[in-house]
């Protein structure tokens, strides 16, 4: 897939903005503060239908105004589609063709990789940044996962509720069994996913240091090999537990609890690797990210750099962008010279200043 066009309409500093971008390098370079981050966050809701930044729809609007339009055009397999998103106060609205469509079909077959400079800390953050990292893949990809995730979730928030106010036993109950239902399908594709990703990255991470790298995910529970047996897990897992959830009020175990680790020849890159370690670990993920995007669902997706270059060494930087080839890529940077040398007649290069462009290439 390919962004052919972009227009912003009252969008963050965006009062009216057409960009026509090339379909391979795109480089939007100025200082800070003057919309590079902006732009890349609009590309993203084109895409995604959503934002990376924020849940707030009224910080997607600019200042003084009630409404925000994003309006696109992407094409498919060789088929132009034009994608227009509404935001205001009550919510977003997408549309595919002049048609209003739910999220799931404006999101069917289309994909963007987000790098950004939070990602850089995943690793050493807490384990609901490293869960978050991997639900946003999923999510942004597979709409059953996201139903199942955003289940779980309400019906965890309910029964903590129902932890702090009555303790009633018979409704813990209903809530651990719903809870089973909706944990057995998130685990199993978080695993499903973790393995993919894993063999792709190992091979990214050998090729950039010949050292072996693996994901290993850290359960509350104990896994099993089916659904089902799963499922009487998790359940039995809570019942023996609930004399300590109705003590600490809150529910201790489950996926909202699991974590992550990355391990460079065995050992913990959150407890032992080095600044080095750390952004290799996440450049191979985000490479492997790309990869299944490409092989596992044959979906071209869109590659989102945003101001992350500049955080990665020479060979790291060289690493990336040389594994990027036939990917409609946009770059942020507030200095143009970090990749002159990949800057070729295709490219586009973009001057942003206080929500204007000026095409310098």
């Amino acid at each position: 897939m390919k962004l052919k066009s972009l227009q912003l309409i009252n969008f963050r500093n965006y009062e009216d903005l057409k960009l026509i971008p090339s379909e391979t390098l795109n480089l939007f370079v100025g200082k800070n503060a003057q919309g590079k981050t902006n732009l890349i966050e609009s590309i993203a809701v084109s895409i995604s239908g959503s934002s990376f930044r924020t849940s707030k729809n009224a910080e997607m609007i600019e200042l003084g105004n009630k409404s925000s339009n994003i309006i696109s055009e992407i094409e498919k397999k060789g088929r132009l589609e034009k994608r227009s998103i509404y935001i205001d106060s009550s919510g977003i609205k997408h549309s595919i063709n002049g048609k209003i469509t739910t999220l799931k079909d404006f999101t069917k077959s289309s994909a963007a990789v987000i790098f950004k400079p939070d990602d850089l800390y995943i690793i050493k953050n807490s384990p609901s940044d490293r869960r978050r990292y991997l639900d946003d893949i999923i999510s942004n990809l597979d709409s059953i996962y996201r139903y199942n995730l955003n289940s779980y979730k309400k019906v965890l928030y309910e029964k903590n509720k129902a932890l702090k106010v009555n303790n009633n036993d018979t409704l813990l109950d209903i809530y651990d069994r719903q809870l089973s239902k909706f944990a057995s399908e998130i685990l199993i594709k978080r695993l499903n996913i973790i393995k993919i990703l894993e063999s792709y990255a190992k091979e990214y991470y050998k090729t950039l240091s010949g050292c072996d790298f693996k994901i290993t995910y850290l359960s509350t529970i104990n896994l099993k090999k089916t659904r089902e047996e799963l499922v009487e897990e998790f359940l039995n897992a809570l019942r023996s537990r609930r004399h300590i959830d109705k003590r600490k009020l809150y529910t201790s175990i489950g996926p909202h609890r699991d974590d992550i680790d990355f391990k460079i020849n065995d050992k913990s890159v959150k407890n032992f690797g080095s600044q080095g370690e750390i952004r290799s670990s996440i450049l191979v993920l985000k490479l492997a990210e790309l990869k299944y995007i490409l092989n596992v669902l044959n979906i071209t997706p869109v590659l989102l750099l945003d101001d992350v270059l500049s955080e990665l060494d020479s060979t790291r930087r060289d690493a990336l962008l040389t594994s990027i080839e036939g990917i409609q890529t946009f770059i942020t940077s507030t200095n143009s010279e970090i990749i002159d040398s990949y800057i070729d007649d295709n490219s586009k290069v973009f001057m942003i200043e206080n929500g204007k462009y000026k095409e310098i290439k």
